[in-house]
């Protein structure tokens, strides 16, 4: 299973431009990167780009990584119920 957690959307031709690649490569430079996720066990990952250099990392982080923000929203707004129930 895979989840995107943010999506910046360019037409094709505008990013070819910006990364100064003809349209062809950008396609190939895309399917790279997918055939290369797809080797690769279930799992999440974030891939990053490194702003020094023309180079693109990708990490393996563990599963619960970007879950602990709405864990702990969720708690937080369940404690404020429990405290607005209490003072009726």
């Amino acid at each position: 299973r895979h989840a995107l957690l943010a999506v910046q959307s360019y037409k094709p031709t505008e990013l070819a431009r910006q990364l100064n690649v003809s349209l062809p490569n950008a396609w190939g430079i895309v399917k790279a990167i997918v055939d290369l996720c797809l080797e690769l066990p279930e799992g999440k990952y974030v891939i990053a780009r490194d702003p020094a250099k023309p180079l693109l990392r990708l990490y393996s982080v563990p599963l619960n990584t970007f879950e602990q923000e709405d864990e702990e929203g969720d708690d937080a707004k369940t404690a404020e119920a429990g405290a607005a129930a209490g003072n009726q």
